[in-house]
């Protein structure tokens, strides 16, 4: 992975962009690049309308401290608002875990975003914080030319099969990737499944180095807000989250710390049985994308009933 990463430096005005999400897995890879391998990098927003407020403060902490350059991608919201509220009504009437259902179509709206603005401003490379646990491509760093390739001819010909959505003409445009060279289209790496992935040295270098304030890396805080109406709306269905076999293969690997994370674990428990777990959080995520609560027992995600 070394050799590739360098082949990439000094080629055009950015070396690299950065996924950054607001969290420390991706601010921690911003700083890893620009440190240890003296890439210049753009790091890259992709803002889905659900960012949550601890990520946004992180993000600006982040910029000023390190002194690197930085856009924001802005997908419609009619589109991520749709998409949500579409996958999360499937994985509730079909009784599938939502976790494992919304996060790998959400990603693909970040991906076109940034993957658009990657060609238009001729980066060659794109990298993404993905912790090992959260494999995108397969066990590979790098993701295979092809899927790349086909994911642009996609956002060309037939737009609405990027996310299963029918898009209006100024939503396709807005993700199409018209001028991709697909002999040569930027490349997209996992760092993270190359590199020793060290939770504490990332959590103690973000906070150390001033990008994130501590306590405001936990991933219940910087995480996109309809995460935590995920983890609720597993638990009480399944009475697990999905994202704890994640976690529970980190807790394997030594790199969590066990009764720091069981605390968690049972607290959350306690709170999504109460009905109290990120209440206001979650309630605003559910009005915004158009779906209300039913029927306790099954917990269902549904379109909210005509008002009479």
């Amino acid at each position: 992975m070394d050799r590739f990463i360098e082949s990439c430096r000094g080629r055009e005005q950015y070396d690299v962009m950065v996924l950054l999400s607001g969290g420390k897995d991706s601010t921690y890879l911003l700083w890893y690049l620009k440190e240890h391998y003296r890439l210049k990098p753009l790091a890259f927003t992709c803002d889905n309308g659900f960012l949550s407020p601890v990520a946004k403060t992180n993000i600006e902490q982040t910029l000023q401290k390190m002194r690197v350059d930085h856009a924001w991608g802005k997908p419609p919201v009619s589109v991520t608002a749709r998409l949500f509220r579409a996958l999360l009504y499937k994985a509730s009437s079909r009784w599938l875990p939502a976790n494992a259902t919304v996060c790998h179509n959400c990603f693909g709206v970040t991906y076109a975003v940034a993957l658009k603005t990657a060609v238009e401003m001729q980066i060659p490379l794109l990298a993404v914080g993905f912790s090992p646990a959260q494999k995108l491509f397969a066990p590979v760093y790098r993701a295979p030319v092809a899927e790349i390739r086909n994911f642009i001819e996609r956002s060309q010909k037939d737009p609405d099969k990027l996310f299963g959505l029918r898009l209006t003409a100024d939503e396709a445009a807005f993700f199409a990737i018209p001028d991709a060279n697909l002999e040569e289209p930027p490349a997209i790496i996992l760092p993270f499944l190359a590199l020793d992935y060290d939770i504490q040295e990332i959590r103690r270098t973000v906070i150390e180095n001033g990008f994130i304030s501590e306590g405001c890396e936990h991933p219940l805080l910087s995480n996109c807000l309809v995460n935590l109406l995920m983890i609720e709306f597993d638990l009480l269905r399944f009475g697990y989250s999905s994202y704890e076999g994640e976690f529970s293969h980190l807790l394997r690997e030594g790199k969590l710390d066990r009764e720091e994370w069981r605390a968690l674990y049972e607290r959350v428990h306690s709170e999504v049985d109460r009905g109290v777990f990120m209440k206001e959080q979650i309630d605003s995520v559910l009005t915004r994308i158009g779906l209300e609560k039913r029927d306790p027992p099954n917990y269902m995600l549904v379109p909210p009933s005509p008002k009479t």
